[in-house]
């Protein structure tokens, strides 16, 4: 979030980040035997274009992959083995499923070939004020239906088979998701889409976008949790408590359980000759939003005008409780109700909406170990195939299994072979027991765990919620119960920034705009 909001603001913001854990959200790492590996989000898709401007900005590079076979297990045997030859994949994929891999991918590429629409969008400074105002801008009510019924129901009425969505289909899911065929059919064609398109990943670790963006912008962390945002309409109280023009971002904490808010801040003492810019005398054109952006010293009175409201924020650090006011509030942390950590919100009438849903808990186990080949029919480890294992709705005790490469990959290089101690990610719905270590390794030397609290329980049932809470306040992670990524994250952060900006210089002709696609098409 610092990143987009600071492209739009200027170079004079001054950014706060308020956060509990580790700045990085599902962009972390674990340090085993001495290398360290993800244990959250571990790859982006070829057309995640916001994450890979970011790593182009930061001057990041791709890790270098090294290939390895995919299969998928149903608890018994292998229901689909992955070969070197891609012709041959093919033509298993039509032998056991006929043509219903096809008309999968075609599924998936139209609803992308849509929602790519978004960065033409974004970079013309179009924002939505709700998900559903985005949604139907994207692939009108088509798009909004497909958050009301599941995945299973729309590959169906598209000719896909049943065997396919109970095979494959659910696989994927599970190993993204962790959740079926169930959730709704446009979280699960943003899912299906990375299993089919290049996956890359950053040399050093993902998480060094999330550093290398709050370095770029010159952001100070404070480790600290937001608990109450509070409304204090009055202009008395603005002129006399209030010192600078804020924005609150917090970041998407580490596990979710850690309320994670930030400030972003542009100091405004008034000691220099200020050029005076009226921000309440009506919409603002692209030339005056330029020249207000190059504009960084400002009477207090002119960007504070009547009618604007003020944010209290109170926090709690090591040190007791604090509190600061603010102009623009972004929350980017989830709010439902179930959410011990929630942020209280005070003085607002109506009281602020939240979203009523839970979150899929994910656990991830680093194991460094020898695998138990034997347990997916291969008693000679040496025979064993398969980096990434893929499961169906049995076993229900993990999701995926990979054969994991360090962040860091030299030249020289190679993964472990299967009779070799090697590093393996296991993600599962509850942490492993020690007798389901047992049934998946032979034997173990350390094992590793991180807990998230990954993605919303997506449910046909469950209401679209909307990025603008209040007239100034904002919420980030509406958009995760449409959909779930850390791409998907950036494409909000883009729209709140967007939405922040243009609110606040009253350019409202760029909010919830309709027939984007001839509009779009007409400024080119």
């Amino acid at each position: 979030m610092p990143g987009p909001v600071k492209s739009h603001f200027g170079p004079r913001v001054q950014i706060d980040v308020f956060e509990k854990g580790t700045v990085g959200g599902r962009l972390a790492t674990i340090s085993v035997n001495k290398q360290h590996y993800e244990s959250g989000a571990a790859s982006f898709h070829s057309l995640s274009l916001h994450m890979q401007g970011f790593v182009k900005q930061l001057g990041l590079r791709h890790r270098r992959e090294v290939g390895g076979r995919s299969a998928i297990f149903n608890g018994e045997n292998f229901v689909l083995e992955e070969t070197d030859w891609y012709l041959l994949n093919l033509f298993r994929l039509w032998w056991h499923y006929g043509i219903s891999f096809l008309r999968l991918q075609m599924w998936v590429e139209e609803v992308m070939e849509k929602f790519m629409r978004i960065y033409k969008y974004q970079a013309h400074g179009y924002a939505f004020s709700g998900v559903e105002e985005l949604l139907y801008s994207l692939g009108e009510s088509a798009f909004v239906n497909m958050t009301q019924r599941s995945v299973a129901e729309s590959l169906l009425q598209v000719g896909v088979t049943q065997r396919f969505i109970d095979d494959v289909v659910s696989a994927v899911l599970r190993a993204s998701y962790g959740q079926s065929a169930a959730m709704p059919a446009f979280a699960g064609a943003m899912s299906l889409a990375g299993a089919q398109g290049s996956l890359w990943s950053v040399e050093g670790g993902n998480k060094l976008v999330c550093s290398g963006l709050l370095k770029l912008t010159k952001a100070n962390v404070i480790h600290a949790t937001v608990t109450t945002v509070t409304l204090q309409p009055t202009a008395s109280q603005r002129h006399s408590q209030r010192k600078s023009l804020g924005f609150l971002i917090p970041v998407q904490g580490s596990p979710c359980h850690h309320t994670s808010m930030g400030k972003l801040t542009q100091r405004l003492d008034g000691t220099a000759a200020p050029r005076v810019l009226p921000l309440g005398a009506g919409p603002r054109t692209a030339d005056k939003r330029g020249a207000a952006k190059k504009e960084v010293d400002f009477v207090f009175s002119s960007l504070c005008p009547e009618g604007k409201p003020l944010y209290r924020v109170r926090y709690e650090d090591e040190a007791g409780t604090g509190s600061d006011s603010y102009d623009i509030v972004v929350i980017a942390t989830p709010l439902h109700l179930d959410n011990s950590s929630t942020i209280a919100f005070e003085g607002f009438d109506p009281p602020i909406d939240v979203v009523q849903g839970s979150f899929q808990p994910t656990v991830v186990s680093l194991v460094h170990g020898y695998l138990n080949s034997s347990y997916f029919g291969f008693p000679d480890p040496k025979l064993f195939p398969f980096a990434n294992i893929l499961t169906t709705d049995f076993p229900s005790f993990f999701c995926a299994l990979d054969n994991i490469c360090p962040v860091n990959i030299s030249a020289s290089f190679r993964r472990k072979q299967p009779q070799e101690a090697a590093v393996w990610r296991v993600q599962s719905p509850q942490p492993l027991l020690r007798s389901q270590l047992k049934t998946l390794f032979r034997s173990y030397y350390s094992v590793q765990t991180a807990e998230w609290q990954a993605h919303p329980v997506h449910s046909p049932h469950t209401p679209l919620p909307r990025f603008t809470l209040h007239d100034q306040l904002f919420h980030l992670n509406a958009l995760e119960w449409a959909a779930s990524s850390v791409e998907v994250t950036a494409v909000a952060a883009k729209n709140v920034a967007l939405l922040a900006f243009n609110r606040w210089y009253q350019d409202l002709d760029k909010i919830d705009q309709k027939d984007l696609v001839h509009k779009v098409k007409t400024e080119l």
